[in-house]
């Protein structure tokens, strides 16, 4: 069985950039809107979450803690992935899960995310 992976970022380019890498193997669902994410969570089973750190409406740490606290959550790995290398991003990041540079290559995202 294919696991779906779900990217939440406020950017429409960054969301568009993983899709063409993810599409192609995966079923590869993309949110722009963090709230839109959370009302689809109850109906949706994910293999993989990507997040982005700094987004306008919540921050990435604050997301991830409402994701694992919801009752759907299975325990899948949430990789925040950003282009802040600010050292408190980066231990915030790593104590949370695992992060990923987003100037990351896509074999360097795709062995976070499998």
């Amino acid at each position: 069985m294919t696991s779906r992976i779900a990217y939440i970022d406020d950017s429409s380019e960054n969301l568009k950039c993983l899709a063409t890498i993810f599409n192609k193997e995966f079923p590869f669902e993309t949110y722009q809107d963090p709230d839109k994410f959370l009302g689809n969570f109850d109906q949706t089973s994910y293999g993989s979450i990507l997040l982005d750190i700094h987004m306008p409406s919540i921050s990435g740490f604050s997301l991830y803690e409402k994701i694992i606290r919801h009752q759907n959550y299975n325990g899948c790995p949430i990789i925040f992935i950003s282009s802040d290398d600010s050292d408190c991003a980066k231990i915030k990041s790593h104590k949370q899960r695992n992060s990923t540079r987003r100037n990351a290559g896509p074999s360097e995202v795709e062995n976070q995310v499998l």
